[in-house]
């Protein structure tokens, strides 16, 4: 019986000798297979966690950027009320104490610098926020992974260097601007009449001032923003985060990104005056008002109506902004009400949420997290 099993072995051993390859080799690469699958699951989890992570963080990063701009462009405003202290000009000229004249055109000065330094330096302030909390976050999420641990109090040292601006920069950025600024408007008689157009001219010619010198606040904010010796700080780690911070403020990116919050900032300036504008022209007294002849070719999609309801518009109910005008010295307290209206503990002016929702400066600080951030 033996002997007959050792010889149907022997006649098919070859069969038995490749059935026990095929076998244990689809043992193996099962086996094999089985590892590789469970290796791309746990892959795939481990990445869904970590971009769960980061994207958790980031958006926690970005609530805090929009929380710290508006809180710090509270300060900022109150810090440019004191500085300017338009209020004390204003009260001079009611209480008749002083040359009316000289003081208006003091005033007229102060205002548009006013305008001119409350966009500059906000839209400063929400890019170099940006900047800063998003450095901070990626370094957050280094130190949660294989990274070593980076003490809280650096991190707090290298935020409190912007705090600058907010005192000697402010000041020095106040300075610069109203180098600009007053040649513009000490050519503008009070009594010249205005319209709208040239008000935007005017606003026009000081961001066109300011960008053209080599001294361009846009250019150079990190002169603005941070002390003048921030970089002879003795710790290696925090001197690299704000020399990439200056890097990055100085980048081409970042200008052409400030000047376009500029010029969008001056927009809204631009839109809130018209109201204000119409109301002020509605209030002259008719022999006093200049307008032209009907409303322009614009049609009635550019003109408000004056009383009239809109299914009984005519020509003769319909003010077209752009064909009123009214004095230089209506235009200052027009300008100067804009500010006002925002000042007070809780008070914004209506541009900074325009600001730190634009779609660009949250492009900058995704950029900015994602590149400090380690790679997947």
């Amino acid at each position: 019986m033996f002997s007959s099993i050792r010889n149907f072995v022997y006649r098919h051993r070859k069969k038995f000798i490749f059935t026990g390859i095929f076998i244990g080799g689809a043992f193996v690469a099962n086996y094999y297979l089985q590892k590789k699958i469970r290796d791309w699951q746990e892959a795939l989890a481990k990445e869904y966690i970590e971009k769960t992570r980061r994207k958790f963080l980031f958006e926690n990063t970005e609530r805090t950027c929009n929380q710290t701009t508006l809180s710090f462009a509270i300060k900022l405003q109150n810090v440019i009320t004191e500085t300017l202290n338009t209020a004390a000009v204003v009260n001079s000229i009611k209480n008749g104490h002083v040359d009316k004249v000289k003081a208006w055109e003091e005033l007229k000065g102060l205002v548009f610098t006013q305008v001119a330094l409350i966009i500059y330096a906000e839209v400063m302030l929400a890019i170099v926020v940006r900047i800063q909390v998003n450095v901070v976050g990626a370094q957050s999420y280094q130190e949660s992974d294989e990274n070593p641990v980076i003490l809280d109090e650096l991190q707090e040292k290298y935020l409190s260097q912007s705090l600058y601006f907010l005192g000697e920069g402010i000041v020095k950025l106040r300075k610069y601007i109203e180098s600009k600024v007053k040649p513009i408007m000490d050519k503008v008689s009070l009594k010249q009449k205005l319209y709208l157009k040239d008000l935007q001219e005017y606003f026009w010619m000081i961001q066109s001032a300011l960008s053209s010198d080599n001294q361009d606040p846009l250019k150079n904010m990190a002169d603005f923003i941070f002390p003048p010796l921030v970089l002879d700080e003795p710790n290696p780690v925090l001197k690299n985060w704000l020399q990439d911070t200056i890097d990055i403020l100085n980048s081409n990116d970042v200008q052409f990104l400030a000047t376009s919050c500029i010029s969008h900032g001056f927009s809204v300036v631009m839109d809130t005056s018209s109201q204000v504008f119409l109301e002020k022209f509605k209030e002259l007294p008719e022999n006093t008002r200049i307008k032209e002849n009907g409303p322009s070719s614009s049609g009635s999609a550019n003109c408000l109506l004056n009383g009239a309801s809109s299914k009984s518009v005519s020509k003769s109910d319909c003010i077209n902004l752009n064909d009123i005008s009214i004095p230089m010295a209506k235009v200052i307290p027009i300008v100067n009400g804009l500010l006002e209206n925002c000042n007070g503990p809780n008070h914004l002016n209506p541009w900074i949420n325009v600001i730190i929702s634009s779609d660009k400066i949250n492009t900058l600080g995704a950029n900015i997290f994602e590149g400090f951030c380690p790679s997947s």
